[in-house]
Parts: C-alpha cells; sequence; structure tokens
C-alpha cells in the first residue's frame, strides 16, 4: 500500500511561523524603546536647562519634576569608568538573545516583547 493513499498515516502540515512575525516580535519593541529613548533625551536637551527642575503638572511640582542631568556609569552613577565594560555586556547580552531566537516560543507573546525591551 501507498504511504500517500494509507488511512493510517496523515499528511501533517507543520506551520512555521514566518521570518517576519519571528523577528518583529522582538525587533518591535527593541525599535520603539530605541526611538523612545532617543526622543525623550533629544527632548530634554532642547527642552530642559542642566541641573534646573522642570514640573509638567504645577500642583504636583513636590511629588513630580524632571531635571536634566548626565550620568555616565551605570544606576545611580556606580561605575563611572565602566562604559567600555557596559557596551561590551549590552552587546554580549543581545548576541545571546539573537542567538537563541529560534528556541524562543512564539507564545506568549509578552516574553518576547519583553525580551525586545
Amino acid at each position: 500500500m501507498n504511504q500517500e493513499t494509507s488511512p493510517l498515516v496523515e499528511k501533517q502540515e507543520v506551520s512555521s511561523p514566518s521570518l517576519f512575525r519571528r523577528w518583529y516580535s522582538i525587533l518591535g519593541p527593541a525599535l520603539v524603546v530605541l526611538l523612545a529613548d532617543q526622543w525623550s533625551k533629544q527632548w530634554a536637551l532642547t527642552n530642559l536647562q542642566f541641573g534646573e527642575p522642570w514640573a509638567p503638572i504645577p500642583a504636583l511640582r513636590g511629588i513630580f519634576t524632571f531635571t536634566l542631568v548626565t550620568n555616565t556609569g551605570a544606576a545611580f552613577g556606580l561605575f563611572k569608568d565602566g562604559g567600555v565594560f557596559f557596551t561590551i555586556l549590552a552587546l554580549a547580552v543581545v548576541g545571546g538573545i539573537l542567538f537563541y531566537e529560534r528556541r524562543i516560543p512564539l507564545r506568549p507573546l509578552w516574553l518576547r516583547g519583553s525580551l525586545g525591551i
């Protein structure tokens, strides 16, 4: 009996997601965050004076203000001379995510999106 016509052997279609869909779910959020980050930095540099607080909602001045400062290190100014180290670390993490991207399930979508962020 021919295998193609046998009732015992069913053809199974393996639905593989498109390359665009797989990469978009990670790179889409990454691009949105990158653009928002760069836009907000440019906005702050052009609209705020260094060290001077700005309250977008005057009634909340004591609670919620923006102040233009610079930080050359990690969180809270730690490791000020570690720029090269943090750049290499970030590139290694991105490389690891891209290397293992095929093994990351498509669902739940928040998982892939969070890796992009």
